[in-house]
């Protein structure tokens, strides 16, 4: 990802978000303070939460505000409410990352300002136990540095 800025913000934390969350805290890639995430139940929040020592919230355009990276993590057939919430919050500023199963980058920018990264990746399987891979997939405002870390390298297709 571009830059240093390393907060994060997890839409739709489920067992792919908090896979995603417990992965980049026991990497130290950040730390808590730095992740904040939403799901629609206040109790799956408590859990998080507790279980990570995350900032939690259900109103996505509030998480959104002020994170260097998006995660969205909904479910296929909960995108286009999410998107609602949140595109008049992100900015070309920040990266956005669907792991949302089906959706295409086009769908997301559609309906986002214009000129924000959009980045999807789908991880398989073995993610929640934080082992397995991802396939990456730029969309059209996304180049080489909303995909990659200083070192790192990607194969990556538009």
């Amino acid at each position: 990802m571009a830059g240093t800025d390393r907060t994060l913000a997890v839409l739709g934390a489920g067992k792919a978000g908090e896979a995603l969350i417990a992965g980049m805290l026991s990497s130290g890639w950040c730390e808590p303070g730095q992740i904040v995430a939403t799901a629609r139940h206040p109790e799956r929040l408590d859990e998080l939460a507790g279980r990570h020592g995350i900032r939690t919230t259900t109103a996505n355009a509030e998480a959104v505000d002020g994170a260097a990276i998006v995660v969205i993590g909904v479910k296929p057939q909960d995108i286009e409410t999410l998107l609602g919430d949140i595109s008049g919050t992100v900015t070309a500023e920040q990266t956005v990352i669907s792991i949302a199963a089906a959706i295409p980058t086009a769908l997301i920018e559609k309906h986002l300002s214009d000129r924000v990264p959009v980045v999807r990746v789908m991880p398989n399987t073995p993610m929640t136990v934080h082992e397995g891979m991802a396939g990456v997939s730029a969309g059209t405002y996304a180049e080489e540095e909303h995909l990659v870390e200083e070192g790192d390298s990607v194969i990556m297709g538009k």
